[in-house]
């Protein structure tokens, strides 16, 4: 009995020394609040809503380019990455029996030529005989008719020639305008059928951006629309050059292509996304995202600064979120035009406490 009474006895002191403690903390929390970073909340009769749609950037002109002849191939003179200009030489065919054909048809058509002459000079001599009695008319006919045939007989042979000329100029792979190789799928010694592609080719001059976007926001544009798109985290501006009126199959989505204001430094199948504003009319005010706090049952609340007693405590209030963009957020609740909300410090404090508030400015982009 006189244990118990002499440990109850002892337990006092330390019990009356904690409350001492406590009351001396409260007072020097009364005496030195936290500070804590506030902003001060204002009404907004709507926010605008950015919707993205990812796309890419495309070449104006592009494709596959192959020859118009099948054969052998010689020589390739260029390679993937490599810039080419209008008119220049990217492969050439194996010539060797074109060139055989021509040297043979150019000698046939000399030979050709000279007989004519020939026949010519004796249509001639011919006709002035018969006009002189010394030659028949039958005679006359027969030489004038064999120097039209040798005539004849020179032009086949140089349309012959042009042919092959035409198949010796198709045995070369030229670049329609100037731009870039994507993609080399041929090499030397390879056998290519006509038509077949032997690159990939992209024009430099100008991209545009090929975004899908659902059937009723494509609707929405008009041609010559500006619009917005974020590529590579650059943010540029465009202009709508057409809607393909044709859903995709697989993602039903409708082709928009828009023209670029800027591309230089843009490379042809590079992502980009393109950003639709839209006006949301709803009442609600914007605050950083920082100011969110987890409250009960999967709600949001914030904290806010209100007076009591001529001290600033922390007061929770739930909160709706209506709108998230990047760093803010859009809400409504039962706050006040005016009322501070904690932005900074948040997780330092709890409800009731007191606080000291180190400074007040409008949320950033409240204005949106």
């Amino acid at each position: 009995m006189s244990s118990r009474l002499s440990s109850r006895i002892v337990l006092l002191p330390l019990a009356l020394t904690g409350l001492q403690s406590c009351a001396q903390a409260r007072a020097v929390e009364e005496a030195r609040p936290l500070s804590v970073g506030v902003e001060t909340l204002h009404w907004q009769p709507s926010y605008e809503r950015v919707r993205r749609f990812p796309g890419r950037i495309q070449s104006l002109r592009g494709g596959a380019l192959g020859f118009e002849r099948g054969g052998k191939v010689q020589k390739v003179y260029v390679r993937e990455g490599s810039r080419v200009r209008r008119g220049q030489c990217l492969a050439r065919l194996d010539t060797g029996l074109l060139k055989a054909q021509e040297a043979q048809l150019e000698a046939s058509r000399q030979g050709a030529d000279a007989s004519s002459q020939i026949a010519s000079l004796s249509a001639g001599r011919v006709s002035r005989l018969a006009a002189e009695r010394f030659e028949s008319l039958q005679a006359s006919d027969e030489a004038r008719l064999g120097a039209q045939a040798a005539g004849a007989r020179v032009q086949e042979l140089e349309a012959a020639l042009s042919a092959v000329r035409v198949q010796l100029r198709q045995s070369q792979l030229i670049a329609p305008f100037d731009g870039t190789i994507a993609e080399r799928l041929v090499d030397e010694g390879t056998i290519i059928a006509a038509g077949s592609a032997a690159f990939r080719f992209l024009e430099d001059a100008r991209y545009q951006a090929e975004v899908g976007l659902p059937l009723a926001s494509a609707q929405g544009l008009s041609p010559g629309e500006p619009l917005d798109l974020e590529i590579g985290g650059a943010r540029l501006r465009g202009s709508l050059a057409s809607v393909v009126r044709d859903l995709d199959a697989a993602t039903r989505t409708a082709k928009v292509l828009v023209d670029l204001a800027d591309d230089r430094g843009l490379t042809p199948g590079e992502n980009a996304s393109l950003l639709l504003r839209r006006r949301v009319e709803e009442r609600g005010f914007w605050m950083p995202l920082s100011a969110l706090r987890e409250g009960i049952r999967g709600l949001w609340s914030v904290f806010v600064l209100r007076s009591h007693q001529g001290k600033e405590r922390i007061e929770r209030v739930d909160v709706e979120v209506l709108h998230q963009e990047q760093e803010r957020v859009y809400l409504r609740g039962g706050l006040r035009e005016g009322e501070r909300i904690v932005s900074e410090g948040g997780h330092k404090v709890v409800p009731g406490q007191i606080v000291r508030a180190s400074q007040a400015r409008p949320v950033a982009g409240g204005a949106s």
